[in-house]
């Protein structure tokens, strides 16, 4: 049986955000994602295997914390860990109390993105089956 690597979802509005970060974590071994927003996520089925979503604070539409309210809402909670260009304590206090599993400022290091998505993949605890939706209201 051949087993899948964790699946990272990038979601961004920059499309060189998306492709850089999509770069970095597929050299790393991770499927990887993208969407350039909440909206296109939400459309996706998920796969049951371990992922995290990791998803811009502001983008037009469904902004990050939107989108991470959604995904802690369903009942497989994805790891969500948000990022922002124009972060000040209370956007990374907010993040970290309504649910995020990490935080990070652009430009981020390569290694601490490596380091906190792998700490969001030890913490997924989803269970449901493979290809159901987040979003799916019956």
């Amino acid at each position: 049986m051949r087993v899948e690597p964790p699946l990272v979802v990038v979601v961004d509005d920059d499309a060189a955000v998306r492709t850089s970060l999509a770069r970095l974590l597929g050299v790393e071994g991770y499927q990887v994602w993208t969407c350039a927003s909440a909206t296109d996520l939400l459309a996706r089925a998920l796969p049951a295997s371990p992922l995290c979503v990791l998803v811009d604070v502001r983008m037009p539409g469904l902004g990050g914390f939107e989108l991470m309210e959604i995904l802690l809402a369903d009942t497989r909670r994805a790891p969500t860990i948000l990022m922002s260009a124009d972060a000040d304590a209370s956007l990374r206090e907010r993040a970290m109390r309504d649910g995020a599993s990490d935080f990070l400022e652009k430009p981020f290091d390569g290694q601490r993105l490596l380091d906190v998505v792998q700490r969001a993949l030890a913490t997924d605890g989803r269970r449901g089956g493979a290809g159901e939706s987040l979003y799916e209201t019956g």
